[in-house]
């Protein structure tokens, strides 16, 4: 027999899996849009690959990418559809 002072509730899997998962995939998402934005806005690192260009500053020895005046965004495709447009 239940008394007065306890209660009962119960939860479906689905909603504590989906609550479980939003802050994880929110850094996820924040933690790659930083490390694009970082890559975009540094003037002294590589547009493809990242490396730092300050050594040698016409060209990257990483992946002989010559330096433009436009930035490009890095190519990899395990981030494509995550990259901002502007």
């Amino acid at each position: 027999m239940l008394g007065p002072s306890v209660l009962l509730v119960t939860v479906p899997d689905w909603m504590l899996l989906v609550t479980a998962g939003v802050w994880p995939a929110a850094w996820f998402t924040a933690r790659i849009l930083r490390r694009n934005r970082r890559l975009l806005s540094s003037p002294s690192l590589c547009a493809a690959c990242g490396y730092d260009l300050r050594a040698t500053p016409d060209h990257c020895p990483e992946c002989e990418r010559l330096r433009s005046s436009r930035r490009q965004p890095p190519h990899n495709p395990h981030y494509e559809g995550l990259l901002v447009k502007r």
